[in-house]
């Protein structure tokens, strides 16, 4: 439901509030602040997913802001190293080839701890940097092209915002 003021949030389990009560989120604080200090009607629109990684917030962001249109979204970026990619199980199991826990694959008889060391071996600080600003830059552009109002919290590795376009 539309209010005088939308937002959408987007991130990880630190944006949805997990193991806090609802009233104790952040969102929910300034939806609270808006609406009593304000004196403004608010939505908070919560996309946030708890394990999720930079490029579930940038999918996410390209399927629903669009749709939405909030007045502005918030996307509180996961740590630089978690991706949902190498994290979901569901897609290790397909890189992997695998459904089973036994030693080996039985198509390939590729021992399975050398194929998840590779699938592991995919995160480096450099890779884990690059994946993080692609995301954000992809993310940044989609909002300009649609006008949408965009306010980045970044994650503690990124030392200083001013490298990030605003």
């Amino acid at each position: 439901e539309r209010s005088d003021l939308n937002i959408c949030v987007l991130g990880c389990s630190m944006a949805l509030g997990v193991g806090v009560l609802y009233h104790e989120t952040w969102a929910s604080r300034l939806k609270q602040h808006i609406e009593d200090d304000l004196g403004k009607s608010c939505s908070i629109w919560n996309l946030s997913t708890g394990g999720s990684g930079v490029d579930y917030c940038s999918e996410v962001f390209h399927k629903w802001a669009p749709k939405l249109k909030p007045d502005i979204s918030i996307i509180q970026w996961s740590d630089i190293t978690r991706r949902s990619l190498v994290h979901n199980f569901n897609v290790q199991h397909v890189m992997l080839n695998s459904y089973s826990d036994g030693d080996y694959d039985m198509n390939d008889r590729i021992p399975m701890v050398e194929k998840k060391k590779s699938l592991i071996n995919l995160q480096s600080f450099s890779n884990d940097l690059y994946l993080w600003y692609k995301n954000y830059l992809l993310t940044y552009y989609m909002a300009k092209s649609f006008n949408l109002k965009l306010l980045h919290i970044l994650p503690s590795q990124v030392l200083t915002p001013c490298w990030c376009p605003s």
